[in-house]
């Protein structure tokens, strides 16, 4: 795979977990929860997409764009978790094909 066709995956990709995530967090509100979910059980979900999608987001830029950490995340508390990181990115680089260009 190349890599441009691998950055638009992933790029999609996080963009659906976005949208998860927005619609996991309507269910919070009475109106919008017709099926009832407890809300325990919407907040982890939520916990769940926030985890992944905050560790690819930050892989993503550093593989894909090479930016740095501090220029992703301004200002956060909570470390991310480097290995998660790094998981995603070795995986990227197993799938995709470097190809040198001469010019």
């Amino acid at each position: 795979m190349k890599f441009i066709e691998l950055k638009n995956i992933q790029k999609e990709d996080l963009k659906k977990t976005a949208k998860k995530l927005r619609e996991l967090k309507k269910l919070r509100k009475p109106s919008y929860n017709k099926q009832t979910i407890p809300l325990y059980v919407i907040a982890q979900q939520i916990d769940d997409q926030k985890y992944q999608f905050r560790h690819k987001h930050i892989a993503y830029c550093q593989f894909f764009n090479n930016t740095e950490y501090e220029d992703i995340e301004n200002y956060c508390i909570i470390d991310p978790i480097q290995h998660k990181i790094d998981d995603y990115i070795n995986d990227w680089k197993e799938n995709v094909d470097l190809v040198v260009e001469n010019v």
